[in-house]
């Protein structure tokens, strides 16, 4: 009896110990694979265009986006009793680039004054587009040459670690004229941005991000509800980001085009900048902007840390 008690506890030490010794292999965190992220989603929410200038410089910019690489499509977030409701824009980009590119997605929450929420943005994108490297885009930029080709080189260095944004140039269109009633198939942005009246935009100005979507970005569900199109949001998600994922600016050697609008009296504070305001302080976190980021893309040719003591190259 006596040696089947320490037959016993001796099975029962073993046990206890050997898990100490022989450690079993961790999953691993999932890496970005190149084969795998092809498809680049552009997603925007833009105002129903009331005129054939405002509906030429839309689809100017869904144009471009498409054209940034075989693999590109767009979502527009919009209230199908508004938008587009003959179906005109949708038609004429089916035409020019087939179908499958523009998609029409209806799940936004808006405000009391129709204001969209940013959280719903990023949910609804997220949670529509997995495995895609995901961009988040105002509805008034335009893409350079290249862009597409910059940004899978970053992903291809920091995997779905990477949070991309970017500077932007300001233009004024003067003829609209030469923009109406046309396709953009063939219509070299960079040109007639260069020929237009330009100015370099303050490194706060940030109009896009670009990261990768998979089933782990379930931060994107708890942003605050921060409105559409007013201050603060934007600065705030940098500096939240920053703390998150590998934060990189495309530097300002390399902006996006920004179609200047017409000027208006557009007041700093009202009442949905500063809803966003006491977003942003119940929310606290240091707020971040381009000149910011942990990374720097110079020259397309490099990416440089914060403390300029990592020069990474790209191809």
């Amino acid at each position: 009896m006596y040696s089947f008690v320490i037959y016993i506890s001796a099975l029962i030490i073993i046990s206890n110990v050997i898990p100490f010794f022989v450690k079993t292999k961790s999953l691993e965190k999932p890496r970005f694979q190149h084969e795998t992220f092809t498809n680049f989603t552009f997603v925007s929410v833009p105002r129903e265009p009331k005129t054939p200038t405002q509906f030429a410089l839309l689809k100017m910019a869904v144009s471009n986006w498409i054209l940034s690489s075989n693999n590109s499509r767009v979502i527009l977030i919009i209230n199908p009793k508004e938008f587009d409701v003959n179906h005109t824009l949708f038609d004429e980009i089916t035409e020019d680039f087939g179908p499958g590119r523009l998609i029409y997605q209806t799940t936004l929450k808006t405000n009391r004054n129709n204001v969209p929420y940013i959280n719903n943005w990023f949910e609804s994108a997220v949670s529509t587009t997995p495995f895609n490297i995901l961009t988040l885009i105002n509805s008034d930029i335009l893409l350079p040459p290249g862009w597409v080709d910059t940004i899978n080189q970053i992903f291809e260095i920091f995997g779905e670690t990477a949070f991309v944004t970017g500077y932007r140039l300001n233009f004024d269109i003067e003829d609209y004229s030469y923009i109406l009633d046309r396709s953009f198939k063939d219509f070299n942005y960079t040109e007639y941005v260069y020929s237009c009246n330009h100015s370099e935009y303050s490194f706060r100005g940030m109009d896009f991000f670009t990261f990768m979507n998979h089933p782990g970005s379930n931060f994107f569900k708890t942003l605050p509800p921060f409105l559409m199109g007013k201050y603060e949001w934007d600065n705030w998600l940098v500096g939240k980001m920053n703390q998150l994922y590998q934060t990189i600016t495309l530097g300002p050697n390399y902006r996006t085009y920004h179609i200047n609008h017409p000027a208006t009296a557009n007041k700093r504070f009202t009442e949905f900048s500063l809803y966003n305001k006491r977003l942003r302080i119940l929310y606290y976190t240091p707020t971040s902007d381009n000149e910011h980021t942990k990374w720097t893309v110079k020259n397309r040719t490099t990416i440089v840390s914060s403390d300029g003591k990592t020069v990474l190259r790209l191809n």
